[in-house]
């Protein structure tokens, strides 16, 4: 059995269709929830190029060990979708 670190999350939230551009970064000592089929609303990020909503279709979780700590990234794939009430509520 290994002994438990102090983890490191990170999360990468891709612009819709890629697996290598950027929408936004975030660091954090505690872990952040996301599943497949939850939005994201993408208008507060500062590098966004749409006001438009984010479906999360994917998400790819890597781990690994550096500087004594336990990594843990998760790679967030997304499709845009139209920021309406039908969007929101799946209707």
């Amino acid at each position: 059995m290994r002994e438990l670190k102090d983890v490191e999350y990170m999360v990468e939230i891709y612009y819709p269709g890629s697996i290598d551009d950027i929408v936004e970064y975030f660091q954090t000592s505690t872990p952040i929830t996301m599943r497949s089929g939850e939005l994201i609303n993408q208008g507060f990020f500062e590098n966004t190029r749409s006001k438009k909503l984010l479906r999360i279709v994917n998400i790819e979780h890597i781990i690994w060990e550096a500087e004594g700590k336990v990594k843990q990234k998760a790679c967030i794939m997304t499709e845009e979708v139209d920021d309406t009430k039908e969007s929101r509520f799946n209707l």
